[in-house]
C-alpha cells in the first residue's frame, strides 16, 4: 500500500544520509530526545522504562494537481474540506448563440443586453461548494514538505515496522480521489472558456464594425441631391427681390391720379346759392329804400334761407371729401399690407426651402455621425465585455493561487502513497510489567541546531498520543505491532548504541553538550 517513505530525521542544508543502522540510531535517538523535550526529563523519568521501541509508518496519498503542486490526503486525523470550488452560480452561454444583429444597431443592442446579464453580474460567478474528503490544508500539512522532498523505497528501510490502517481510519488510503469540480478549477476550464469568448466576441465585433465602417464609407461617398430646391429658391429670391423693389402707387395723390376716383365739381351748386343770396340781399335793400316793414321781413328770411342752403351744400361736401380721404388712405393701406404679406410668403417659402435644403445636408451628416456613433460604441462595449472578462479571470487565478497555498505544497511527484515515520515509545510500569504509556514522536526537522516545531505537530502528536493509550483497536494494533517488530530487540545493546548515536548527533553539532549529557542520562535510567 506504501510506495515510498520519508525520513524521520531531515538537518536543514545538509545531504539526506542513505538508509543505515548507524541512521536508525540517530532518529531513535532524536526521537528519544524529542520525548525528554516534550515531557521533561524528570517526567519521562517517572513514567517508566522504556520495554519497546516501534516505527510504524502514517499513510498519506501524495496527489499531483499539476506538474509542480500537489495535495496530501489522508482519512487519519483528518476531516472533509469544503471548498468554494464547485461550479459558478451561471456561467454565461457562448456568445456566438446568443449575440445576434440584424444590422450594427441591433447587434450593439445585443451585446450590451449580453455584457450586461452575463458578464457584469459577479454574484453570477460565485463557486458552488464542494466537499473534498480526506484533505489536509498547507497548515496542517506543510511542516512536511522537506520530507516529501527526500523520499526513498520502503525496502530500504531494513527494520522492523507496521503500517497505521485499520480503525479508527474510516478508510483505505487507496480511495482517495480529488473531485472532478477541484481538478476542473486548477486545470482553468472555465479560464479558458472565458478566453474562448472572449475570443468569440472579438471575431462578432470585428465583423460588424466592418460592415458598420462599409456603411460609414457609403455614407462619405454619398452627395445630395437638391437641385430642385436650388432652382426654387433661386426664383423665389427673384420674386423677392421684384416684390421690394416694386413701385406700390399708393400714395393718396397718385391713387386720386389714377381715375379710379371721382371727385365732384360743386362750383356751379355754390354760384347758384351765392347768385340767390345776391338775390335775396337785392331784396332786402328794396325793401330797406321803400320803407316796408313787411318786405324787409321777407327779404330777410329768404336771405337766412339762402345763406343756409349755401351752408348745407358746404357741409355735403366737406362730407363728400372726407369720405374720399378715407377710402383713398384705405386702399393705400391694402396695397402696403398685400405688398407686405406676398413679401412675407415669398419670405417664408425661401425659408422652407433653404430649411429643406439643409435637412438633406444634416440628414446625411446624422446618418454619418449615427454610424460612426455606433461603430465606436461598439468598440467601447466590446472592451468593457473583455474587461469584464479579465476580471473574472484574475480573480479566478487569484482565487487558485490562494488554493494552492492553502491546500496544496509545492513538489514534483506522482500519486503515491507516502509513508510518515513515527517512533512509538512503550514505557512500561516495573511493578506490574505493562505497558503504562505509549508515547508517539513525529518526524523532526531540524534547522540551525533547532529542532522546528508547529502547532499541528504538536496537535497530531497529542491526538496520537491519545489513540494510542484509548482507543481500544489502535491500542490493540500499536501493541501488537510492537511486540512483533521490537527494535529493542532487533538492536543488540540499543543502551550503548543510542549513546553512540547521542554522541554522533554531538559531532554533528545537531545536540548541544548539555542536551547530550541529558539524553545520556535519560537513557541510562529507563532504557532496559
Amino acid at each position: 500500500m506504501v510506495d515510498k517513505v520519508i525520513p524521520y530525521l531531515i538537518n536543514l542544508g545538509e545531504v539526506i544520509p542513505a538508509r543505515s543502522k548507524a541512521t536508525l540510531l540517530n532518529e531513535i535517538a532524536m526521537a528519544l530526545i524529542e520525548c525528554i523535550n516534550i515531557y521533561g526529563a524528570k517526567k519521562v523519568s517517572k513514567k517508566g522504562k522504556i520495554s519497546k521501541i516501534a516505527t510504524c509508518f502514517w499513510p498519506v496519498r501524495l496527489i499531483p494537481l499539476t506538474d509542480t503542486r500537489a495535495s496530501v490526503c489522508s482519512y487519519f486525523l483528518n476531516k472533509q474540506e469544503d471548498l468554494k470550488l464547485g461550479p459558478f452560480n451561471l456561467f454565461p452561454p457562448p456568445p456566438q448563440n446568443v449575440i445576434k444583429g440584424a444590422d450594427p444597431s441591433t447587434f450593439l443592442e445585443s451585446l450590451e443586453s449580453y455584457n450586461s446579464a452575463y458578464l457584469k453580474k459577479s454574484k453570477n460567478y460565485k463557486r458552488a461548494p464542494v466537499i473534498q474528503e480526506a484533505l489536509f490544508n498547507t497548515n496542517e500539512i506543510g511542516y512536511f514538505k522537506n520530507f516529501f522532498l527526500n523520499q526513498y523505497n520502503l525496502s530500504s528501510f531494513g527494520e522492523p515496522h507496521f503500517l497505521l490502517e485499520g480503525e479508527p481510519i474510516s478508510k483505505s488510503v487507496n480511495q482517495i480521489k480529488i473531485v472532478q469540480d477541484i481538478y476542473d478549477f486548477v486545470n482553468l476550464k472555465d479560464v479558458h472558456t472565458l478566453d474562448n469568448y472572449a475570443q468569440q466576441i472579438i471575431q462578432l465585433c470585428e465583423k460588424w464594425v466592418k460592415k458598420s465602417s462599409l456603411e460609414v464609407e457609403k455614407i462619405k461617398g454619398t452627395t445630395v441631391d437638391t437641385r430642385e430646391e436650388e432652382k426654387q429658391l433661386a426664383r423665389l429670391n427673384s420674386e423677392l427681390k421684384q416684390e421690394k423693389e416694386r413701385n406700390l402707387n399708393n400714395k393718396p395723390e397718385e391713387l386720386l391720379k389714377s381715375g379710379n376716383y371721382r371727385v365732384s365739381d360743386k362750383t356751379g351748386e355754390f354760384n347758384n346759392h351765392i347768385n340767390a343770396i345776391k338775390n335775396a340781399v337785392e331784396r332786402v335793400k328794396n325793401a330797406v329804400n321803400q320803407k316796408d316793414l313787411f318786405l324787409l321781413d321777407e327779404g330777410m328770411n329768404e336771405l337766412e334761407l339762402r345763406y343756409n342752403d349755401l351752408g348745407n351744400s358746404i357741409s355735403r361736401f366737406n362730407t363728400e371729401i372726407a369720405q374720399l380721404e378715407k377710402n383713398l388712405d384705405r386702399e393705400s393701406k391694402d396695397i402696403q399690407n398685400s405688398h407686405n404679406k406676398k413679401v412675407s410668403d415669398l419670405e417664408r417659402r425661401i425659408y422652407e426651402v433653404e430649411k429643406d435644403i439643409d435637412a438633406k445636408h444634416k440628414g446625411l451628416s446624422s446618418d454619418l455621425a449615427s454610424a460612426e456613433d455606433i461603430n465606436l460604441q461598439i468598440k467601447n462595449e466590446k472592451q468593457s465585455c473583455l474587461d469584464n472578462i479579465e476580471s473574472i479571470k484574475n480573480k479566478e487565478l487569484t482565487d487558485l493561487q490562494s488554493f494552492f497555498n492553502n491546500y496544496t505544497i509545492e513538489i514534483k511527484t506522482q500519486n503515491i502513497v507516502v509513508g510518515i515515520p513515527i517512533f512509538i515509545f512503550y514505557f512500561v510500569d516495573p511493578n506490574t510489567n505493562k505497558t503504562a504509556e505509549r508515547a508517539p514522536v513525529l518526524p523532526l526537522l531540524i534547522e540551525k541546531g533547532k529542532i522546528q516545531r508547529t502547532k499541528i505537530t504538536e496537535k497530531f502528536r497529542r491526538e496520537l498520543h491519545n489513540l494510542m493509550n484509548k482507543y481500544t483497536p489502535m491500542v490493540d494494533l500499536v501493541e501488537k505491532e510492537g511486540e512483533k517488530g521490537n527494535l529493542m530487540e532487533a538492536i543488540k545493546n540499543v543502551d550503548t548504541q543510542l549513546e553512540d548515536a547521542v554522541n554522533d548527533l554531538r559531532m554533528q553539532k545537531i545536540l548541544s553538550k548539555k542536551e547530550a549529557d541529558q539524553a545520556k542520562e535519560v537513557i541510562n535510567n529507563i532504557v532496559w
